[in-house]
């Protein structure tokens, strides 16, 4: 198996020896050769299959150990190695966290014995942290949200998403890089005492007890990286120092979702270039098109992201509003991918009081949610929602089976009704007429009122009983119509109806 190299070296001499080894190895493969190491650290945030890096020590040694600590720490699992003068002190090396020095100039030999060395160590290493579960070993994507101008919704559409995500089952940090004017603690009902402006004070120093220091855990289960309190402190957070944040909440959680606001510096282009996924955010109005197309424009010609490389979300959004889906794609020239819907009753009481994350706001956070897939943040979602539907189904289908019956019966209990009322009536009728010979006794006339209920029910086939009273002239009528639900008592699925006569004069 090949083991896929990086090399930072300033000399072009060196690089090039570098990749004539390299060429003449079958165990060695260029992933790249870079002049710096910012140019490396963005590489290893976009890339993971990334296994050594070989950093030359050839003008600048203190810069050179310098970069390799910061490679440790930013990414703990890629093997570094220092590539140096025979003279150069090991132990200085192993101390800084390499692997090993290739010495100059690099043979054959020497270089592939080291990479393979380090590649080994880190695929044990690997093997090791799979075998307990450890999350260093799946990296988590970073989200960044931009807006194409202010207002149109982004922290209120950071803070939904990273709700939906937790949902979901995602790991979710929250990163408010609204460093003018974010409110992300307000909207989330927290007051972090700490913020992204801690972290970056750290320098090189970020890791898993700065970040736990700094976060705050939101009740529903995602945390929180506030923006600075004061202004002033946004003034020392750079982009190396964001690109090593986000690295290192990758670490940490599935997924990193970056609130960048609507304005554009060093700090917030960095978060756009590393991240894994990038949505930018406008409303339903012309100005929020004309920004877009000017951010979209400004990204590109700055080299931070090209156009096809980024999500458009078009929030806010309503019929009535003359930006359509359709119209942003005409004019950025670009397919939205999600359209979020403006449900004021959702969310302006809840934004306004601080309470954001006290309830799901339906039909935003299934359009959220929908945005995720997009996004394939939540690949899982479509299973998991199609065995949630398998296991509704059936209670459903019965629900509405038992509804129908329900009314089916009470039809049929109606119908009883009506068909005792006109047999009653008739046998009234009839045993008015023959009062004198039921008063006799006369053979066959009760059977004769009996006959005329049946022939009352209009030719349905029911069940049908009479009650003739002599003495108090009364005749009775029950109509007997079919149970449908076996749970009813017996008498329910019964209609009677009474009536009195008056005997006529024979």
């Amino acid at each position: 198996m090949s083991v896929n190299i990086a090399l930072v070296s300033s000399d072009s001499a060196l690089r090039d020896a570098f990749l004539t080894v390299a060429a003449e190895s079958a165990e060695i493969e260029i992933a790249d050769t870079l002049a710096n190491g910012e140019e490396l650290l963005r590489l290893l945030g976009e890339r993971g299959d990334i296994d050594v890096v070989a950093v030359a020590a050839e003008y600048d040694a203190l810069a050179a150990i310098d970069l390799v600590r910061e490679i440790g720490r930013a990414y703990p699992l890629v093997a570094v190695l220092l590539v140096a003068e025979p003279d150069f002190p090991l132990a200085r090396a192993i101390e800084a966290g390499a692997r090993g020095i290739i010495n100059m100039p690099i043979s054959l030999q020497d270089a592939q014995d080291k990479v393979t060395s380090a590649a080994a160590w880190r695929a044990g290493l690997l093997a090791v942290l799979r075998r307990t579960g450890d999350p260093l070993t799946d990296r988590g994507k970073v989200v960044a949200l931009a807006g194409a101008k202010g207002g149109v919704g982004v922290s209120t559409l950071a803070v939904v998403m990273a709700m939906e995500a937790t949902r979901l089952g995602q790991r979710v940090c929250l990163v408010d890089l609204d460093l003018l004017s974010g409110d992300l603690g307000y909207l989330c009902s927290v007051n972090p005492r700490r913020s992204v402006a801690d972290l970056a004070g750290l320098v090189g120093d970020v890791g898993p007890r700065g970040i736990r220091e700094v976060l705050v855990d939101v009740p529903v289960g995602f945390a929180l990286l506030g923006a600075p309190e004061r202004v002033e402190q946004a003034e020392g957070i750079s982009e190396a120092a964001i690109r090593t944040i986000l690295n290192e909440l990758r670490l940490h959680f599935s997924l990193v979702i970056v609130d960048c606001g609507c304005y554009l510096d060093d700090a917030r282009a960095g978060a756009i270039d590393s991240a894994d996924k990038v949505c930018l955010v406008l409303s339903g109005d012309l100005i929020s098109l004309r920004s877009a197309r000017r951010g979209l424009d400004s990204w590109e010609r700055l080299d931070i992201r090209s156009a096809g490389d980024v999500q458009l979300v078009l929030n806010l959004d309503h019929r009535k509003r003359e930006v359509r889906p359709e119209l942003v794609g005409r004019v950025l020239k670009h397919e939205v991918s999600a359209v979020v819907p403006n449900a004021p009753d959702e969310l302006v009481g809840e934004v306004n009081t601080g309470t954001l994350t006290t309830k799901r706001p339906p039909a935003v956070g299934d359009a959220v949610g929908r945005l995720l897939v997009a996004l394939g943040i939540v690949a899982k979602r479509a299973r998991s929602d199609s065995g949630q539907s398998a296991v509704e189904l059936p209670f459903a289908v019965l629900g509405t089976l038992v509804a129908f019956l329900v009314c089916v019966q009470a039809v049929l209990l109606g119908f009883g009704h009506i068909m005792a009322a006109n047999a009653v009536n008739e046998v009234s009728r009839v045993a008015s007429v023959n009062y004198q010979s039921l008063s006799d006794g006369r053979t066959g006339a009760v059977e004769e009122l009996e006959e005329t209920a049946r022939q009352a029910m209009w030719g349905f086939n029911l069940d049908t009983a009479l009650e003739y009273d002599h003495e108090g002239r009364q005749v009775a009528v029950t109509v007997k119509v079919p149970a449908l639900i076996s749970v009813l008592p017996e008498e329910i699925t019964s209609a009677r109806a009474q009536a009195g006569f008056v005997p006529r004069e024979g």
